[in-house]
């Protein structure tokens, strides 16, 4: 997983706890502070965002992959049963 696609992954993490009632300021402090190598100046979406090249690889993948559905479905993945 490069880091686009990284921080892509963070930010449906981040969905997911402000769906579940988190706060999204305090959802993003949090996924923050488990992975301190990402910066926090700006947020998770806009991190995914700036490390894309307009119409490249990484722009379509995470436009295929990190759709509303699939989001949901890491929603899913990550309720406890």
């Amino acid at each position: 997983m490069n880091a686009d696609h990284h921080c892509a992954y963070l930010a449906v993490l981040t969905s997911w706890a402000t769906v579940h009632g988190i706060a999204s300021a305090d959802a993003d402090d949090y996924i923050h502070g488990l992975f301190q190598g990402v910066g926090s100046a700006l947020s998770l979406q806009q991190l995914a965002a700036d490390h894309e090249t307009p119409n490249g690889s990484n722009e379509r993948i995470r436009s295929t992959w990190f759709t509303p559905a699939s989001t949901l479905q890491g929603h899913r993945i990550n309720d406890p049963q």
